[in-house]
């Protein structure tokens, strides 16, 4: 066949070639978004796995104090309540009761068990018998608990809105004297986040619930890297109190944020606070200023609404703030969600390569399909002949 004979042919080829690149390429490009996303998102949700295990373990330890509570509340008679109320939470000269220091450096109940580590304010002189029993069924709840987590949290508290506070926290560095000792009469902290998360009002459904992170009522000078963590405690649907603790969340937030892929990994809540970032990490003093430096330079804000707007707990949307994509998957307790953000998922040049070759080889396979055309062509009608001499000769 001459060059011009193959003119024809090699046309039809390249044109199948683009055609079949064109119609190609937008498939390929978004299976391999497709499966970029589903990736990254089960990516998140393994970095995820796991990490809700520390709100769990606490959440139990306090059940069983509020267990403890209730058996004590119902159990003790009320001469009882009240000696064991007027002796060890005595007033003091500002107008307040307090704890006894014996009850924080050590002692031996007349039962034989140990008290440690333990320290109290109540906001007011005066108790009704309803609450002087709901203070000491709250204080040997308290004792007895929380030696057996003592090393594992912080404190193991009781608190409630009318400012009564009842803790365990042996290891503080400032071994609760701010409570025992130096609180003024009138100090209160109803109006804490710890408490207001635990109202019916605020938490309906008496959920275990967490604050974010804030300053300690006993250090207020920087960022802590504690959060507050607390079971409402109700009888007959009226709000007694809570129990709660102070959960160290410092190592927790470092490993969900330092991605070992290289990614931009942080955790933030659903009002686009950033919690935990690398750029936090750099010292052991979090300021103000640092927190809105780096919510600023993440552009919390768009995201936030971009994830609570998803309505789901776990997913991979377009990040609003850059080109690409960020999974996110919700923490339990505190509500915060480890956000994983892909700068790019663009695979266009990948995907047009991709296509190209399908291309080209449909088009090669178009160019040698009429290349051999004529000569499939002319076989045909030979044969025909031959079979009808066969059949004259015979």
């Amino acid at each position: 066949m001459t060059i011009l004979g193959k003119l024809p042919a090699a046309g039809a080829g390249v044109l199948v070639a683009i055609l079949a690149t064109g119609l190609l390429q937008p498939h390929i490009e978004n299976d391999r978004v497709g499966g970029q996303r589903e990736a990254l998102e089960a990516y998140v949700a393994e970095r995820a796995a796991g990490r809700n295990t520390l709100f769990e373990e606490a959440q139990i330890v306090q059940q069983t104090a509020a267990d403890q509570f209730r058996q004590h509340y119902a159990d003790l008679d009320q001469e009882t309540v009240d000696a064991i109320f007027y002796d060890r939470f005595p007033v003091y000269d500002e107008g307040t009761r307090r704890s006894r220091e014996e009850d924080f450096e050590g002692r031996r109940s007349d039962s034989g068990h140990l008290i440690y580590g333990f320290g109290a304010f109540l906001g007011e002189i005066d108790h009704t018998a309803r609450e002087r029993r709901e203070t000491v069924a709250a204080y040997l709840a308290i004792t007895s608990v929380g030696p057996g987590v003592s090393g594992l949290y912080e404190s193991l508290y009781f608190n409630d809105a009318g400012d009564r506070l009842i803790i365990f926290a042996p290891n503080r560095d400032d071994r609760l004297e701010f409570y025992r000792q130096t609180a003024p009469a009138d100090f209160e902290f109803s109006d804490r986040m710890f408490v207001e998360i635990v109202q019916p009002a605020n938490n309906p459904a008496g959920r275990f619930a967490c604050t974010s992170l804030t300053d300690l009522m006993y250090r207020q000078e920087e960022r802590q890297m504690t959060i507050g963590c607390h079971l409402p405690l109700r009888q007959v649907g009226r709000q007694i109190g809570a129990f709660g603790m102070t959960l160290d969340v410092k190592d927790y937030l470092s490993d969900a944020v330092f991605d070992p892929s290289g990614r931009e990994s942080f955790v933030m809540d659903r009002d686009g606070n950033v919690v935990a970032h690398t750029a936090l990490f750099h010292s052991d003093a979090i300021t103000a200023e640092d927190v809105e430096r780096v919510r600023d330079a993440l552009r919390l804000d768009e995201l936030a609404n971009a994830i609570t707007g998803n309505g789901q707990t776990q997913a991979v949307i377009e990040d609003p703030t850059t080109s690409g994509v960020a999974a996110f998957v919700r923490l339990g307790a505190p509500g915060w969600y480890l956000v994983v953000r892909e700068p790019s998922m663009s695979s266009t040049l990948i995907s047009w390569l991709q296509a190209g070759l399908f291309g080209l080889v449909g088009g090669i396979l178009v160019f040698f399909q009429l290349m051999m055309l004529p000569q499939q062509l002319q076989k045909r009608p030979l044969r025909k002949s031959e079979d009808a001499e066969e059949a004259a000769g015979s």
